[in-house]
């Protein structure tokens, strides 16, 4: 009996049990391989592969393979990164209990190194022994350099050759032995670097050095015609005199000779070449000539055929002679009224009255700004409201306060540049305006509140130099003083295609927090960056 109820027992356990449903199968599985594109089947390891929605990621092996399990059915995005390729996404459908399959090709981002090369010339004169320049490497990949001093055995270096990674700096020092030196010397050596060649100028003199250096003219004026003039070097000393010629950078203009040597109670002819087919407007510029001891600029001036005529319509004489107009949107002189004086004719105006001071140079005026009144002057345009642009102008007499900004249709300020604790601080995006404006903007520079006239220059760059950011630099009296970056998004900006901000509908210059200031000479670039040789072009033109 017990073993029949035992055998029932069991039958009843099997019966029920297969009655039991089968769970039911949500998940699916993603794998793949990731190889490089230029070698076809060539796995690439540790590609980060993540699926950004699920917060899920995994890293790819020696053979490129990848995988996730447990993935709830549906459509996802894969996203394939890895530093020296382009980053890459997939669509994927996962379908409950079936494996999906993504295999993925990678591309090698294009390697470039953008080398810095930091001065440019180097002169020992006659008590130096030691000076250095500096190397900085711009772009994404690491550079191989090396250094060719050429025939010059009073010359020697830290290191000949070398290598930098993208984003770092290196310092090398030049030393020279006046042993080797008799007279002054000056050679050109360069620096090789990723198929480059960066020139670098150095000049030496024996302590006892007897050469004595004059140039005739020291001023070279083209006028509106001419294209070739004379400029004599001549050796006043008892040595020989071994010169070069540095700071050409107008393509319109070249030297027939950019170094040689003069004998003692010599002289040379040298021809300064001027190309008028590649100038865009009138030239001012200038170079130097160096003879190991002192060195001499020569300033150069030529202006277009039938430049400052014609019918003017809208008011301000167009300048002659004016420097570095190639891009040049918008030119107020302040010189006793408020026109812009280029072509565009993008007039401004005052309120509540405008009010002239002394200018920069001589028989010129600027702008006067009081607090007390809340002086504004005001352009019915963005003005700066690109993502490449240039503003320069010249300021004096500055206390603290909001120098200019770009108001938008509904108010808001941006694109600000104010002066505060002694800094000059801009801030260029909406949002970081109105939430975070402590956070950005301060840049480091010399005093601009001394009483004088200084030349501020800001240069804003897009999304070249560094990705999803601007990156703003800072000259003061023609020379660098600081480089900002801030980080930017397009899309929170209203400007979809990166191409112009567009939401800018007024410049203001003073406004709510008017400075005590002077300001002349204001320039806008809507879409040039200029480089530092521009910039010292404008400063040594005092416009």
């Amino acid at each position: 009996m017990k073993r029949l109820i035992y055998f029932l027992s069991v039958c009843i356990f099997i019966v029920l049990g297969g009655c039991t449903e089968e769970p039911t199968v949500t998940t699916g599985s993603i794998s793949g391989i990731v190889m490089n594109a230029s070698g076809g089947s060539d796995p690439i390891s540790g590609v980060n592969v993540s699926i950004p929605v699920l917060g899920e990621s995994t890293t790819t092996g020696s053979t490129g393979a990848f995988s996730f399990s447990d993935i709830q059915a549906g459509t996802y995005v894969l996203t394939f990164t890895k530093s020296g390729y382009v980053t890459e996404q997939r669509n994927v459908s996962v379908v409950a209990g079936k494996p999906a399959t993504v295999n993925v090709q990678m591309k090698a981002t294009e390697q470039k190194a953008e080398i810095e090369f930091n001065p440019s010339s180097l002169n020992f004169s006659t008590t130096l022994s030691d000076l250095s320049v500096t190397i900085k490497n711009n772009g994404n990949a690491t550079a191989e350099w090396s250094l060719n001093l050429g025939n010059n055995p009073w010359l020697s270096v830290s290191e000949k050759a070398g290598s930098i990674q993208s984003g770092r700096t290196q310092s090398i020092v030049f030393s020279v032995d006046r042993n080797y030196l008799s007279e002054p010397k000056s050679t050109v050596v360069n620096l090789h670097a990723f198929g480059n060649s960066y020139p670098l100028t150095i000049s030496c003199a024996p302590s006892n050095a007897k050469s004595e250096m004059t140039i005739e003219p020291k001023s070279i004026d083209f006028g509106s015609s001419d294209t070739e003039k004379s400029l004599t070097i001549r050796n006043t000393g008892t040595a020989t005199l071994s010169w070069t010629a540095s700071g050409v950078t107008e393509s319109a203009l070249s030297l027939s000779q950019q170094s040689g040597s003069v004998a003692a109670g010599g002289n040379t002819v040298i021809k300064v070449l001027l190309d008028r087919s590649k100038l865009s407007g009138s030239l001012s510029t200038s170079f130097t000539i160096n003879d190991g001891v002192r060195s001499e600029q020569i300033s150069v001036t030529a202006n277009t055929s039938g430049s400052g005529s014609g019918d003017n319509q809208g008011g301000g004489e167009t300048p002659t002679g004016l420097v570095e107009t190639k891009g040049l949107y918008a030119y107020f002189p302040f010189n006793g009224n408020l026109d812009d004086v280029w072509e565009n004719k993008i007039n401004g105006y005052v309120s509540p009255e405008d009010k002239y001071v002394t200018g920069v140079s001589d028989g010129t005026q600027g702008l006067a700004f009081a607090r007390k009144d809340g002086t504004v002057f005001s352009v019915n345009e963005g003005l700066i409201d690109t993502p490449n642009m240039t503003l320069s102008f010249w300021l004096k007499d500055i206390s603290e306060g909001d120098i200019s900004y770009v108001t938008t249709s509904d108010g808001s300020k941006m694109m600000s540049l104010a002066y505060k604790n002694g800094h000059l601080k801009y801030v260029m995006t909406r949002d970081h305006v109105r939430y975070s404006y402590n956070q950005y903007g301060d840049f480091t520079h010399k005093a601009i509140d001394d009483g004088d006239w200084h030349h501020i220059v800001l240069v804003s760059d897009f999304n070249t130099l560094t990705p999803n950011a601007v990156t703003l630099s800072l000259y003061v009296d023609g020379v660098l003083m600081d480089t900002l970056t801030e980080g930017y998004s397009a899309s929170s900006e209203n400007d979809q295609s990166g191409r112009h901000f567009g939401v800018g509908t007024k410049f203001i210059l003073g406004g709510n927090n008017t400075p005590n200031m002077r300001v002349a000479n204001l320039r806008v670039y809507d879409n040039r960056k200029l480089n530092a040789s521009q910039v010292k072009n404008i400063f040594n033109a005092k416009q």
